[in-house]
């Protein structure tokens, strides 16, 4: 599961969930990560945690090139994806996080850009 705390970095970077998805929350109300239906209508405070399926979606929307997923087995982090080769890597200790770092870069570059 993605970091609450990357979460958090994807909501302020401007990621908003799709409608119709089911999802997990950040529930700030009761402080607890929930799953929650797509009929949920979440507060200003909830955090949507993507899943990895939704991560990459979200990726593949913003960036047309090859996209990399690997286990480096050294001590950069058991997961790396890579976004056009060497172009930029992203190393964390879940998959979750390591796509999380890549959108999350994509969401800083597009916000610099506008």
């Amino acid at each position: 599961m993605l970091s609450l705390e990357l979460a958090k970095k994807l909501k302020d970077s401007g990621l908003r969930p799709e409608a119709g998805n089911v999802s997990f929350f950040w529930i700030a109300e009761v402080d607890e990560i929930m799953w929650v239906d797509p009929i949920y209508e979440p507060e200003d405070d909830d955090v949507w945690i993507p899943r990895l399926d939704q991560l990459l979606n979200e990726i593949e929307k913003r960036y047309t090139g090859s996209i990399h997923i690997w286990n480096p087995r050294d001590d950069r982090g058991k997961w790396a994806i890579s976004l056009g080769g060497r172009f930029k890597v992203f190393f964390a200790d879940t998959l979750e996080d390591a796509a999380g770092k890549a959108l999350l870069w994509l969401l800083e570059r597009e916000s610099v850009q506008s």
